[in-house]
């Protein structure tokens, strides 16, 4: 299977990446790197070639910042380089821009290209800088750059929700894992979330800084039962803010990090509950779909036996050539089972089994698999050889539930020998 990208030259640090990575980031790339469905995503990704160097463009559009513009930024910079054990050259880039934020990007040659916005740099001190640097740093020595180009692929019919769910998740575990590297830069909590405070808030002025600390509190509230994440937080590329700071807060708990600062004998959470803590916190912004194993095979099978039966009772009748029509689809086995206990249902009662498959194969399947489910059930209203108005409604009903477009209905159906072929 072809592998993601890597940047053509590796970016080496002395710093203990097994020791620092949240367990959900190398759980889950090693999940994606690894999974099937993802690889004829790879293969394409592979053939593109390597991405365009930014640093053209960077020249053309932004301000190259230098030690004899901006000496305390480069101490900075440094500073964070000496901390992390990393040697690789850093190309320092500024762009206005009134919003704060930093980017990273890995160069062809091994150098690193770091842009950072007039807004950030004009309102960070010194300590807050380097978060922010170490944070960027982070995401180059731990390679998060390897797995971006699946983003391409997001919206893509052939990739199901599911994995671009997890592809998202990712993302979020990636901002994780760059938030201990720049609290190790900083070496001070109270200066790490001031610096995520001003990001995310847009304050500035002294005068409304008090005990940031209070902030961790804010991720109670996302706790109660009455909090209810919607769709769109499953597809954000980074955590809230009142998450990380929490995420952030378990980790300079820790051993490890204590460790890390020459406090071995202080205590703290150990590693193990660390994670276990810091993987609720982020579970909040996961769909149920993401800790289960299933690749959606069962409810597929059982989506074709119910549908089938539902298409095939559309005119309150069903057929044998229906009922083998059916087996031919999922396989005689124990089917015969499941399609007498479709078929003694209500139709609400069937209607209902197949409103929570329906609610399971929208985020497990792709758009062309559920298409081909659909088209696997125009069998059954062809068993017949007519199609009678009640199956072609059932069938339009059954694909609404799949998030096919009806015109897709009405095209299957005017192929009836395509589907069993």
């Amino acid at each position: 299977m072809a592998r993601p990208r890597l940047a053509p030259t590796q970016i080496v640090s002395t710093l203990d990446q097994a020791a620092i990575i949240f367990d959900g980031d190398r759980e889950l790339r090693q999940q994606l790197r690894g999974s099937r469905e993802l690889s004829r995503f790879w293969r394409e990704i592979q053939a593109a070639g390597p991405p365009p160097d930014r640093r053209v463009d960077l020249l053309k559009r932004s301000i190259r910042l230098t030690p004899g513009i901006a000496p305390r930024l480069f101490d900075c910079l440094k500073h964070c380089s000496q901390v992390l054990g990393l040697e690789a050259p850093i190309d320092v880039f500024c762009q206005q821009d009134p919003h704060r934020n930093a980017f990273v990007a890995p160069s062809r040659d091994g150098h690193i290209l770091m842009i950072f916005t007039s807004a950030l740099l004009d309102t960070l001190d010194d300590g807050e800088l380097c978060s922010i640097i170490g944070h960027e740093l982070g995401h180059v020595i731990f390679d998060h750059h390897a797995l971006r180009p699946l983003m391409a692929f997001s919206g893509d019919d052939r990739l199901a929700p599911v994995d671009a769910m997890r592809l998202y998740a990712w993302l979020r575990y990636a901002e994780l894992t760059a938030d201990r590297v720049g609290l190790l830069c900083c070496d001070d909590f109270d200066t790490a979330i001031s610096a995520e405070f001003k990001m995310a808030s847009g304050l500035s002025n002294p005068r409304f800084f008090g005990n940031l600390r209070e902030a961790t509190r804010q991720y109670t509230l996302l706790q109660g039962d009455e909090f209810e994440m919607l769709e769109e937080d499953w597809f954000s590329t980074h955590p809230y803010s009142p998450l990380r700071i929490r995420a952030l807060d378990l980790f300079q708990q820790s051993r490890t990090f204590k460790k890390m600062r020459g406090q071995s004998g202080a205590g703290g959470l150990s590693d193990r509950e660390m994670e276990r803590q810091v993987a609720s916190v982020v579970d909040l912004m996961n769909p149920t779909v993401l800790s289960e194993r299933t690749t959606g095979r069962r409810e597929t099978r059982e989506f074709l036996v119910y549908g089938g039966v539902e298409v095939a009772m559309a005119d309150e009748r069903i057929s044998r050539s229906e009922l083998r029509a059916i087996e031919r689809l999922v396989g005689k086995g124990s089917v015969a089972e499941h399609i007498d206990e479709a078929r003694a249902m209500s139709e609400d009662e069937r209607g209902d089994v197949l409103l929570e498959l329906q609610k399971v194969l929208r985020v497990k399947l792709s758009l062309s698999r559920r298409r081909k489910l659909i088209e696997d059930l125009t069998a059954i209203a062809w068993a017949d050889r007519r199609i009678h108005d009640q199956e072609r409604e059932a069938l339009y009903w059954l694909a609404q539930g799949l998030q096919v477009d009806s015109v897709f209905v009405d095209e299957a159906l005017a192929r009836p020998d395509g589907a069993l072929d």
